[in-house]
Formats: C-alpha cells, sequence, structure tokens
C-alpha cells in the first residue's frame, strides 16, 4: 500500500513531464514551486534536478532561483525565498509577496481536487 501524502518527488508527483521531470504548464510551476516552499527536502531535490530554464512564467523563474540561491545559503523556506528577493530587488519581478503566500495554498487545493477525480 503506498501513502498517498508522500511527495518525494515534485516532478513526478505534481504534474511534470514523468520522462523529463519538467513542468509542463504554468499551474505545473505553481505546484512544485508550493511544494518547495512546504518542504525544505522537496525543494534541495527539486534545486538539485530541474533548470531555471525549465519554468516558463518569469515569476516562477524568479522564485526558483531564489531557491537555488537559498540552497547555497541554506535557507528554503517562504521567508528566506522572500528575503533573497527583497535583497536583489526583485520581489516584483517574482509576482510579490502574496503571489509567493499563496503557492502553497494553491498547491493543498490542486492536490485535494486531483483526489476527488
Amino acid at each position: 500500500m503506498t501513502d498517498s501524502t508522500a511527495q518525494k518527488d515534485p516532478r513526478e508527483t505534481m504534474g511534470g513531464d514523468p520522462d523529463s521531470g519538467i513542468p509542463r504548464t504554468v499551474k505545473d510551476e505553481q505546484i512544485i514551486l508550493g511544494q518547495m516552499l512546504n518542504d525544505p527536502e522537496v525543494a534541495v531535490d527539486a534545486v538539485r534536478g530541474l533548470r531555471v530554464s525549465d519554468f516558463r512564467d518569469e515569476r516562477n523563474r524568479t522564485i526558483f532561483q531564489a531557491f537555488r540561491l537559498g540552497l547555497e545559503e541554506d535557507k528554503m523556506g517562504i521567508a528566506g525565498v522572500i528575503t533573497r528577493l527583497r535583497f536583489f530587488n526583485r520581489l516584483d519581478q517574482a509576482g510579490g509577496v502574496d503571489y509567493i503566500t499563496s503557492l502553497p495554498k494553491m498547491r493543498a487545493r490542486e492536490v485535494h481536487a486531483n483526489d476527488r477525480g
């Protein structure tokens, strides 16, 4: 029996192309980022497995870049991402605080909706 709450590989479990691991849609990107914001281990795996160029949406690319910098500093969560974006004056380019803080919530809604159908 598998644990439906286990979320080890965001590329496979959250809608990325299972062969390449690249998110196929902006929604996939948002879900992956939301999962990264919720779980530092997933963030580390995603940063190691994905490239900035795998993200189509400029906001999502910018947030992913902040995660990459955070890996070097060992500071992954929402506060660390927002702090890095502010430091580099890229918070607006990343969609702002409201967009970033909506990602984990959206992820939860997406997972719940997928469980129903």
